[in-house]
């Protein structure tokens, strides 16, 4: 896919599409647009405008559902999302406002966890909103990785020589997660701190959904206790962790969620097996070569002991 996103026939008709959209929202381009971000399953191109950039993203095949992940959040889950100015999900294209400083630009100069705190209540406040909407989000094609569902996906991705060994406790951990009453919602999956951005109003928003699908909600922890842990000790990475789980203790105790939130981490590592897997699997054996397998990578880390 790279070679497309290159391509200069494509490139043309990608700026038509950004100038066109732009005409009709009567916004004037005040600079080039430029190409900053290339990747073999997307692209992003910034576009410059006299109150600001805004971003244009084409997704591969792997995450083509995203422009329309992206303008449902726009009618019910604006207050914790960038807002979008146009998509076309036929060619899986959106171009949205520029949604503040990334949380990873703000942690060079202030390395305090509380932003992750903060952060985190309002995703799981954006998660609890989502809980009534599963049935729409499946109708986007969003990838369907609820509880039920994740022991076909590892029989799917095991082998022999890798975690075939804990199929049985892998199929106990979906199962309390499907009985424990907390229903499915929209699960980030990539929410690390250059997935989160602070508006010039402080409030955290997040964006980047192509590694988003349907599946129970906790296991937008795995990757966040990643990335923070390079940065924060074991004490304030569970304070962030609590500060997450205290928007679902309306109907749990705290010591049920906290082993909720260690059996969805260990499911989710499938999940990102997975998320891995659709981008990757449309694009040239060349494109494919410098990932290392990282399908492969996130089903060993089942066997490998988490951050909490």
């Amino acid at each position: 896919m790279t070679g497309q996103w290159v391509d200069p026939a494509w490139q043309r008709e990608a700026r038509a599409w950004i100038e066109h959209r732009l005409a009709a929202t009567g916004i004037p381009l005040s600079g080039e647009i430029t190409q900053p971000h290339v990747m073999p399953w997307s692209t992003a191109m910034r576009v410059p405008t006299p109150d600001g950039p805004l971003w244009f993203k084409a997704n591969g095949p792997g995450t083509a559902y995203e422009p329309g992940l992206l303008r449902s959040l726009a009618g019910w889950a604006a207050e914790w999302t960038v807002p979008v100015l146009a998509v076309d999900v036929s060619r899986a294209w959106s171009l949205q406002a520029d949604g503040g400083e990334q949380l990873r630009t703000r942690f060079a100069v202030d390395p305090d966890p509380a932003h992750w705190e903060r952060a985190l209540v309002r995703h799981a406040e954006l998660q609890k909103a989502s809980q009534a909407r599963v049935a729409e989000l499946l109708e986007l094609s969003l990838p369907d990785v609820r509880p039920s569902l994740m022991p076909a996906h590892f029989d799917e991705l095991a082998t022999a020589d890798g975690p075939l060994r804990l199929r049985a406790e892998y199929v106990q951990w979906c199962a309390e997660l499907a009985d424990c009453g907390i229903g499915p919602a929209l699960q980030h999956d990539d929410l690390h701190d250059n997935n989160v951005l602070i508006g010039t109003d402080g409030a955290y928003r997040f964006f980047d959904w192509g590694d988003a699908g349907v599946a129970f909600p906790f296991g937008v922890l795995l990757v966040m206790l990643r990335s923070a842990a390079q940065r924060f000790t074991r004490e304030e990475l569970t304070r962030c962790r609590d500060a997450y789980l205290e928007v679902w203790t309306d109907g749990h105790d705290r010591a049920e969620l906290v082993e909720l939130s260690r059996l969805a981490i260990k499911v989710a590592k499938v999940g990102r097996a997975l998320a891995w897997q659709r981008v990757l699997a449309p694009l040239p054996a060349a494109e494919r070569g410098p990932f290392d397998d990282p399908v492969a990578g996130w089903m060993a880390e089942l066997a490998e002991p988490d951050v909490l």
